[in-house]
């Protein structure tokens, strides 16, 4: 019986020890799982912030660009504003001119007045 015992007692201690060495297998997989997706978590955040950087740039581009546009719509809606202003110069001379020269052909007209047609 002491030989019985004894071989089960073995028995049951080598299944004990091949239960912890699987276990400690199993864990082991499960960290190198972790790590492996920690890694490729990583790398994803290092890719996306990699990717950052471009829209960075791509958005300086932008304000640059936008910022060029602003100043020229500004300059030009100046000078547009500054021609009318010089239009409106303009046609106010005209207008006085236009005054001048009626007066003057009223005058002449008086002073050329035919004395016989009437």
């Amino acid at each position: 019986m002491d030989w019985l015992q004894n071989k089960t007692t073995q028995f049951i201690a080598l299944m004990g020890i091949i239960g912890t060495l699987a276990g400690f297998g199993y864990t082991g997989a499960t960290y190198v799982n972790r790590i492996e997706n920690l890694e490729t978590k990583a790398q994803q955040a290092k890719e996306t912030d990699d990717g950052l950087g471009e829209i960075e740039k791509r958005i300086e581009a932008l304000e640059t660009s936008v910022s060029y546009i602003n100043k020229t719509i500004d300059e030009t809606v100046l000078l547009k504003l500054n021609n009318i202003d010089s239009i409106k110069s303009d046609i106010s001379g005209m207008k006085a001119d236009i005054e001048s020269v009626k007066t003057d052909i009223k005058i002449f007209k008086e002073e050329n007045k035919n004395p016989l047609a009437g």
